[in-house]
């Protein structure tokens, strides 16, 4: 089996085509049988690669396309309305084919590429020449068959790490990342907002088809109907929650923004300081405070990666003073969350500098050499 993810166009019928793109909307196969059977199709689909998409030229898809989608786990893509010929011709044209089956398979597959083109270029546009560029299939796979949301969830599945920028360049750089950030979080709002209308249609195609089908077609064939629309509709449901997630996100990174612009600290809260919590840290700007539940000893690796993040100071609920002494030897300040002047808007909590600064201990030893090393 060839592993090259695919735009699969098909026309069922008497005579079978496929036209197979890939995701850069390259041609790479056409084909037409006369009375192929389901598992032959499947054996000359997987000889050009495995198909993500699939698709054809009419709004309400023939129960093949929902065969073959079932068998790939691949997405299904559809018009809103039957392709018209002279709209087929011009996704056609300088394109040599052999008859009209192939030419209805490859206008339904152009036609499902035009739809994820603005995403597609998106993730090309993101990604860098190199390692990443090598990865540019898989990451749009997973993107467009949601397996994650974001180019840096994809990546991250594939463990994939960001190489480091130097901490100058990443402090003059700041802003653009969090436009790139914001940028992508809108960008992913509109393709989930994209993908709900297309299940919604696809919700009512299938109807459409189970009501014209209700006469003619056989009982275990409508149960699969009434399987898959509602199967659809909890899809939509998924998508919507998903939406609503990364608007509350934009909100979030908006706010943050705003006030790391009023130079404000934000807060990021943990249940310890374990390596598993300290990994799920995000944050804003170098220097955010944490506010842990238990107070627990890092790790070498955790502690590392707090002074590396210039994390000083360490806000705490539960206190114990034995934990408490050991972890304010590793350099960090600890202040009990009650004796400081916290500020909270939905779950964005943050505080003053100079609310801080009075909790910040002085270090006689270090002054006291500084002094010497000037009289000598």
């Amino acid at each position: 089996m060839n592993h090259k993810y695919l735009i699969l166009g098909i026309d069922p019928g008497t005579t079978t085509a496929f036209c197979a793109l890939d995701l850069k909307g390259n041609l790479l196969k056409t084909f037409s049988a006369k009375n192929i059977s389901t598992e032959k199709l499947i054996a000359e689909i997987n000889q050009v690669g495995i198909p993500i998409i699939i698709t054809c030229d009419v709004k309400i898809g023939p129960y093949l396309i929902e065969k073959i989608a079932h068998i790939f786990k691949a997405k299904i893509i559809l018009p809103d309305h039957d392709l018209k010929q002279d709209e087929k011709q011009e996704f056609i044209k300088n394109i040599p084919l052999d008859n009209i089956h192939q030419k209805d398979a490859c206008a339904s597959a152009i036609f499902a590429y035009k739809k994820l083109e603005p995403l597609l270029k998106r993730i090309e546009n993101h990604l860098i020449k190199g390692e990443l560029k090598e990865k540019e299939d898989l990451i749009k796979k997973k993107i467009i068959l949601k397996e994650a949301n974001t180019i840096e969830e994809a990546l991250k599945q594939e463990n994939y790490i960001l190489p480091k920028i130097s901490t100058k360049r990443q402090e003059s750089k700041k802003p653009i990342t969090q436009d790139k950030e914001i940028r992508e979080l809108k960008e992913n709002i509109i393709h989930l907002e994209d993908e709900i209308k297309n299940l919604r249609q696809e919700n009512i195609n299938l109807k459409s088809k189970y009501y014209i089908k209700n006469e003619d077609h056989i009982k275990n064939l409508l149960e699969k109907r009434k399987i898959t629309i509602k199967t659809l509709e909890n899809q939509i449901k998924e998508r919507e929650i998903d939406l609503l997630n990364l608007k509350h996100l934009l909100q979030q990174k908006d706010k943050e923004i705003e006030l790391i612009k009023e130079d404000k600290l934000i807060i990021r809260k943990l249940k310890n300081l374990s390596k598993e919590e300290i990994n799920k840290i995000t944050l804003s700007q170098k220097g955010d405070v944490l506010f842990v539940e238990d107070l627990t000893i890092p790790s070498e690796d955790s502690i590392i990666k707090l002074k590396d993040l210039k994390i000083n100071y360490i806000l705490f609920e539960k206190d114990n003073p034995k934990l408490r002494k050991i972890i304010e030897k590793l350099g960090f300040i600890l202040i009990n969350f009650k004796d400081i002047k916290i500020e909270q808007e939905n779950n964005i909590m943050w505080v003053e500098k100079e609310e801080l600064q009075k909790f910040k201990k002085v270090d006689i030893e270090a002054i006291i050499t500084q002094y010497r090393e000037k009289r000598i």
